[in-house]
Parts: structure tokens; sequence; C-alpha cells
């Protein structure tokens, strides 16, 4: 049976892309955007968890604690993703907590691949031969150098590197004499094809989706101007952008990306220096989200739905 994982990422676009991406290389997946207790993911009984750290409800930090802290969950391995506590003692602390390894956002669909590859091996049918699960990680690294530490962790750069999977069925040593049923250079090249193709699909996907989310940022603030919720709807806006300058990166739209940030900085001014400051930030967010919405890419979504509207 396919193995299960757990992905807990309050970015609904982002998580259904992840599970969606995950699904494609034969993983069972289960995405839950906002989880209360931890008592949920023991229901789920995952074979791997991946987590954000800024969630919600829970903070992620806390939440890996937990889990890592339950008899039921404690061996589970624990993927942390962040576009926030990137700072080295940000990754000292989820390490000492026990999180197993740490994603930073924006990153590429392959990575995340190769990092679940790691812990749960390629999702395929597989000969069993008893062997201990982390004698196969090692098998998978021993491509790119035979006596390299298992536990080894590669930086985001390094992923357009990583090799041809590896038969479960082969012994790290048996990687140094190149044997007939090893994956050929064809095989390599379909693999890789298929996974752009996903990725693709997975971007243009995205693409449909961002002038409903661009007109949605215009919405709420348009109430903000009209001071009707406030201090609610800036919570909401700076969440929404927020959201956006972590996935716009993630599926290619850099410059929507950098916009979306911008527009948070902004806003996290106008929630500290209070309400009165929104006069003197209106017209630099009005600004980027008209720079938003004239991208060429969201721009010519919108002409394409607009067309499709009036057919």
């Amino acid at each position: 049976m396919a193995k299960k994982i757990l992905v807990l990422e309050d970015e609904e676009e982002l998580g259904r892309s992840i599970k969606k991406f995950l699904e494609q290389h034969n993983y069972r997946v289960t995405f839950i955007s906002d989880i209360a207790h931890v008592e949920s993911i023991a229901v789920e009984a995952p074979d791997l968890i991946l987590t954000d750290l800024l969630m919600p409800r829970v903070h992620g930090f806390d939440l890996c604690r937990k889990v890592k802290e339950d008899p039921q969950l404690k061996d589970i391995p624990l993927i942390a993703m962040t576009a926030v506590y990137k700072e080295s003692f940000h990754k000292a602390e989820a390490m000492r907590i026990g999180v197993d390894d740490f994603l930073e956002k924006p990153f590429k669909f392959r990575t995340l691949l190769e990092r679940v590859e790691r812990f749960l091996g390629p999702a395929e049918p597989t000969v069993s031969t008893g062997e201990p699960r982390e004698n196969k990680t090692a098998a998978a690294e021993t491509v790119v150098a035979p006596k390299q530490e298992a536990k080894e962790i590669k930086g985001a750069d390094e992923a357009t590197t990583m090799p041809s999977k590896v038969k479960p069925h082969q012994l790290p040593e048996e990687e140094e004499i190149p044997r007939e049923d090893e994956v050929s250079p064809d095989d390599e090249i379909t693999r890789v094809t298929k996974a752009m193709d996903q990725l693709m699909d997975l971007q243009q996907d995205y693409a449909s989706r961002l002038p409903d989310k661009i007109i949605e940022l215009e919405q709420i603030w348009e109430r903000i101007q009209r001071r009707s919720n406030t201090k609610s709807d800036l919570a909401l806006l700076r969440r929404k952008v927020h959201s956006l300058a972590g996935s716009g990166t993630t599926f290619g739209f850099k410059q929507i990306s950098e916009y979306a940030r911008q527009v948070e900085l902004l806003v996290d001014m106008i929630i500290s220096e209070g309400e009165k400051t929104i006069a003197q930030r209106k017209n630099k967010i009005n600004e980027l989200l008209d720079n938003m919405r004239h991208n060429p890419m969201v721009s010519a979504e919108m002409e394409l739905i607009r067309q499709m509207k009036g057919k």
C-alpha cells in the first residue's frame, strides 16, 4: 500500500497543489488547512508529516513539539516548511525539537519530492528484502557519493542535480558497478519530462485562479478604506497577501510575489501605527494592487475568463 503523507498548510492553494503533486507520484495524501489539536494527526496515522510553521490556530513550533513528545507520533518523519522562520536559530530550534528536515519557501516541487523520498522512498511497487529503512535511504544517496551519510541535508539549489531513483533491492555498494537493470538515461529523461509536465499543469492551474485572488484583495482593501470592519479586514488582507507572497514565487510568479510582499509590509505598518495611517498608505497599496492586476500573465487570464463569460 502507498505511503500516506499528512500535509498541514494554511495556504489552501499551495496545500492543494502539494497534495496533487505528491499524489501524481503515487503517495496517498491528506491535506488539512487548519488544525486545532494534535490528536487529529494520530487519527490520520500518516507515514510522514509535512507542516507549515505559521499556522492560524496552533503555532508550528508548538505543533512540532507536541508531535515529537507524543509516544504515538514521535517516530513519524516530520518536515517543516516556512517562508518566515529562515534564520539559523529558527532551524536550530526546529532540530532541537526533533524536526527531521527543514524546507524553506519558496521551494521547487522536485526538491519537495526528493525530501519526501529520503524518508519514504519512491512510491512505487517494491521488492521487500527486510532491509531497514535507513539503508534504503542511504542507497538512494549513493549515486552521487557512495560513502555519503544518509542524514545529510541538501540545499534547494542542488535539487536539479539529484540522480535517478535507485531500485529498493539494490545495496549501496552495488551502485559502484554499473548494472544492466539500472535506470537508463532514456528512462530518466522520461521521468524528468513527466515531472516538468506535472509542474506546468500546477502552474497553469494556479495562474487560472490568480485573477480571483487579486480581485479578492481589491475587495478587502476597498472595505478597509470604507472603515466598516477595519481591524478584522486588515488581518484578513495581511493573511491573504502573505499567502500570495509565498505561493507566487513557488509557482513561478516572482513579480506578483514581490508586489504582495510590499503590500504585506504596508499593512503591517498600518496595523502597528494605527488605522489613522490608512490614508498615508492608500496610494501605494492601490498602485501595487493595480500592478498585480495588469501583470501580463494575470491580465491574459482575466481576458480569457472575460471571453468565456461572454460566450
